[in-house]
C-alpha cells in the first residue's frame, strides 16, 4: 500500500498519514509512505511494516506558480518528476495494491494510481482559496475512487463529489493523559500558546497584534509560539520576531520553534490561540489543546467551528479580526473562573474527536479496496 505525502513533516496531514500507515500496518498490510524529503515524518513512524521512502513524487504547491519564470521552472521539474515516479511504479507494480494521497497537494495521485492500476483514495485536508483552484482541484479528485475530507467545511468546497467526512481528531483522546493542572491555577502571569507551523495564513502575525494591543491596555500574559516555517519560508519567522521587537513584546513573547511533543506546550497554556487568517481546514490543534483541558480561542468560518460551540467549550471569533481576537483573550485573561469552566467544558468535548476511530475507518477501506497488488 502505497501513501503519498507532500510534505513530509510532523504537521497536522503529515500526522494523520503516519497514523493511517500505522493502522494499516496493525490490521496486517504492508504500507510504504512516499515523500518528495523528510522533513520529520519518519521519527512518527514506529511499525516495522511501515517505511518512508524518498520518491521523486511531483507535488503542487501555490508559490511555484508564482511568475512565468517560476512557473516554467516549476512545470519542467514536475513532468521530469511525473516521469520517475512512472518508472518507479512499474518497477514496483505487483506490490501496490492500492495508493492513498493526502492533501491537494498530492496530485500525483492520479498518476501512480492508475499506472499501477489499482484504486485511489485521496484525503483532502485544505481550504480551497479561489473559484479556478476549486475547478483543477474538482476535476483531478473525480478521478478518485474514494474522497475523504478532513471536516465538513472542506467538503463543502466540492459539493458535486461524493466525499466522507473523516475528521482527523487526536490521539490524546485514545487513552489516560498524565493529569494537569487547570488554566490559571498557578498565580504567574496568564500564558497564551499558539502551536502550528509558521505560514502566510496560520495568523501569528494577527495574534501579535492582538497581544500588543492587550499590552497596551495593562494586561498580563506571557506568550509562546510553538512551530518552525517550511524549508525556504524561515523569511516569515523573521518577520515575526520584528514585529515582537516593534511592539515591545520581547520581554512576553518567546519562540520555542519545532518542538517533538506539543502537548508539553498546550498544557502549560492558560488559553491556546489558533489564529488562523483563511478558514482552517479542521484544526488539530484545537482538539488537541481542548483533550488537555485548555480553553481554546480559534477563527471561524472553516474546521474549528465543527469541534468548539462557542461560548461552550471554547471561543469562535472570525478569521482576521483582530480586535475580536483581542477582547476574546481579554475576557479569558481577566476571568480564570470563565478559563477553568471552558477548559473543563473542552476536555469532555474533545473525546468526540477520537484520531484513532478516523483512522481505523479510513484503513478498513483502504483494505478492503485493493487491487491484485
Amino acid at each position: 500500500m502505497v501513501l503519498l505525502d507532500p510534505a513530509g513533516d510532523r504537521y497536522g496531514a503529515s500526522r494523520f498519514t503516519a497514523a493511517l500507515a500505522e493502522e494499516v500496518a496493525r490490521q496486517g498490510a504492508c504500507a510504504e509512505i512516499w515523500v518528495p524529503f523528510d522533513h520529520g515524518i519518519g521519527t512518527l513512524v514506529r511499525s516495522p511494516s511501515v517505511s518512508v521512502r524518498i520518491a521523486p513524487v511531483p507535488v503542487l504547491r501555490r508559490g511555484d506558480w508564482r511568475g512565468a519564470r517560476r512557473a516554467a521552472a516549476t512545470a519542467t521539474r514536475m513532468a521530469a518528476d511525473a516521469l520517475r515516479v512512472v518508472r518507479l511504479v512499474r518497477a514496483m507494480r505487483d506490490r501496490v495494491a492500492v495508493v492513498h494521497a493526502v492533501t491537494l497537494a498530492s496530485v500525483a495521485g492520479p498518476l501512480v494510481a492508475r499506472t499501477a492500476g489499482v484504486p485511489l483514495h485521496w484525503s483532502v485536508h485544505e481550504t480551497v482559496r479561489s473559484a479556478r483552484e476549486r475547478d483543477v482541484f474538482r476535476v483531478l479528485l473525480a478521478g478518485a475512487d474514494r474522497l475523504y475530507a478532513c471536516s465538513s467545511y472542506v467538503a463543502g468546497q466540492f459539493p458535486t463529489l461524493p466525499m466522507t467526512v473523516a475528521h482527523t481528531g487526536t490521539h490524546l483522546v485514545d487513552g489516560e493523559l498524565p493529569a494537569s493542572s487547570e488554566p490559571m491555577s498557578t498565580g504567574a502571569a496568564p500564558c497564551v500558546v499558539c502551536v502550528g507551523r509558521v505560514n502566510h495564513w496560520k495568523g501569528q502575525d494577527v495574534l501579535l497584534e492582538a497581544l500588543a494591543a492587550l499590552a497596551a491596555g495593562g494586561v498580563s500574559f506571557t506568550c509562546r509560539l510553538v512551530g518552525s516555517a517550511f524549508p525556504g519560508d524561515e523569511h516569515l519567522v523573521a518577520r515575526l520576531h520584528e514585529q515582537v521587537a516593534a511592539a515591545g513584546l520581547t520581554d512576553r513573547v518567546c519562540f520555542d520553534g519545532e518542538v517533538d511533543d506539543a502537548r508539553e506546550a498546550m498544557a502549560s497554556a492558560d488559553v491556546v490561540v489558533v489564529p488562523s487568517k483563511v478558514p482552517e481546514p479542521f484544526g488539530k490543534v484545537v482538539v488537541e489543546a481542548m483533550a488537555v483541558g485548555r480553553p481554546v480561542v480559534a477563527t471561524t468560518p472553516g474546521g474549528p467551528a465543527e469541534v468548539i460551540r462557542s461560548g461552550v467549550d471554547g471561543v469562535l471569533v472570525p478569521t482576521g479580526d483582530v480586535p475580536a481576537l483581542t477582547a476574546a483573550l481579554r475576557d479569558l485573561l481577566q476571568d480564570p473562573a470563565a478559563a477553568r469552566r471552558l477548559g473543563r467544558a473542552a476536555a469532555e468535548r474533545a473525546r468526540l474527536f477520537s484520531e484513532a476511530a478516523a483512522v481505523r475507518a479510513v484503513a478498513a477501506d483502504l483494505l478492503t479496496s485493493r487491487g491484485p497488488g
